[in-house]
């Protein structure tokens, strides 16, 4: 019965356990935003580290060749001293902007701006293109803890 649980969690809402114990790293990557039923997820977590808070919407699925969510919102709550790498779909069908509490954080204004408040310059650099395994375009942010609200559209 573990399996189902472990789906749900993994694929579904998109939280895994990174490098360190005891959530001390987390992993925020929701894949199955392309469902056509499938249209929001939400969960909290105790943790040893203290509680994750998690959810995800999106908005309709883009037609025709493109791919993904014309909007994308996922907030989520990093325990105190742990980090996350938090993926985030673009909307527009993959060729939106990404805010953060407001502010927009991709694409960036020019290079050396400084980071929000809580994103990290991580091994990655900070904010990196990815892919959902649907071939959605998404971008990869490393974040401290504390709460983050990304809208994509």
């Amino acid at each position: 019965m573990g399996g189902y649980g472990q789906w749900l969690h993994d694929s579904v809402l998109g939280l895994r356990q990174g490098s360190g114990v005891a959530y001390e790293a987390m992993v925020v990557r929701p894949e199955l935003v392309a469902q056509p039923r499938l249209t929001r997820a939400s969960a909290r977590y105790a943790l040893p580290r203290g509680e994750v808070v998690l959810s995800w919407a999106r908005g309709a699925l883009c037609a025709g060749e493109a791919t993904g969510p014309a909007t994308f919102s996922l907030n989520v709550s990093v325990p105190v001293n742990s980090v996350a790498r938090v993926t985030v779909p673009l909307g527009a069908c993959g060729k939106g902007t990404i805010t953060e509490s407001g502010a927009q954080v991709w694409p960036t204004a020019g290079v050396g701006e400084a980071a929000p408040a809580g994103f990290l310059s991580g091994e990655r650099g900070g904010a990196q293109p990815d892919h959902l395994p649907d071939g959605i375009a998404a971008i990869t942010f490393d974040v401290g803890s504390g709460s983050y609200a990304f809208h994509a559209q």
